[in-house]
């Protein structure tokens, strides 16, 4: 399944929309990848990211 996640992180005190794609088995696993993709590529907390929706793909 893909999930799309949909957010706002904090980062040098401005705030910076995101979307992502996730391709994992759940809406929680998405979730957690999520928060270790932001903080490996910005160095951010969890705390500083704001995750507003995760929707499921749904391929025709």
């Amino acid at each position: 399944m893909e999930f799309e996640v949909k957010g706002k992180y904090e980062h040098q005190e401005k705030r910076h929309a995101f979307t992502t794609a996730i391709r994992t088995t759940s809406e929680k696993r998405a979730r957690e990848l999520t928060y270790a993709k932001l903080g490996s590529n910005h160095g951010i907390n969890r705390r500083h990211i704001q995750i507003q929706s995760i929707q499921e793909n749904k391929k025709k």
